[in-house]
């Protein structure tokens, strides 16, 4: 996993993965484990993939501490649930509301500390594309400010990769063999 994780330099200040589906997964859990485990920052994980549930089986699986963990949960419908110190329900096509939760835990999150959202692509199905970059571009200004590593990882979707490639320090295209090849 280092060697891979080395390979895809995500200690820069801003990095896209491009990435397969079948990746998308391993990709995000190794990420996690990168900041939380390895840099030991307190992570803030915006989730269009998995609830937050399967999230926190998947840090209890992995050994990861969950008070680093913090995450916003845009699968499990904002009624069901209630949030809580580590874990904001918001609806994935409030991209404001989004911002403001991100914006406060930067804020509120002493030290360095990293943001990962863990399909980018999804943000298009609920709006437009146009609000989408906008969104992601003032996400990244906001983390510079906060002294905190951005990484975002997506499935490919040319349109919005092409889009948003220059926001992005460093870019990371996947497949399926260059990921085997590293293990």
């Amino acid at each position: 996993m280092q060697k891979f994780i080395k390979e895809l330099q995500i200690d820069s200040k801003s990095t896209l993965i491009i990435t397969p589906n079948e990746l998308l997964e391993k990709i995000l859990g190794e990420v996690i484990e990168f900041y939380t485990n390895k840099k030991n920052l307190s992570t803030i994980l915006i989730s269009l993939n998995k609830p937050y549930k399967k999230i926190e089986e998947f840090l209890s699986i992995k050994g990861i501490n969950k008070d680093l963990v913090f995450v916003v949960d845009c699968i499990t419908r904002n009624g069901e649930m209630k949030s809580g110190q580590n874990v904001h329900y918001v609806d994935p096509s409030d991209l404001t509301k989004i911002g403001i939760v991100i914006r406060q835990l930067m804020n509120n999150i002493t030290g360095k500390k990293a943001l990962i959202i863990d399909e980018l692509k999804a943000f298009s199905f609920y709006n437009e594309l146009d609000y989408v970059v906008k969104f992601i571009r003032s996400i990244v200004g906001q983390a510079q400010k906060f002294d905190t590593n951005v990484c975002m990882i997506t499935t490919e979707d040319k349109e919005l990769t092409d889009t948003i490639v220059g926001i992005f320090d460093n870019i990371n295209r996947m497949d399926v063999y260059q990921y085997i090849k590293q293990l």
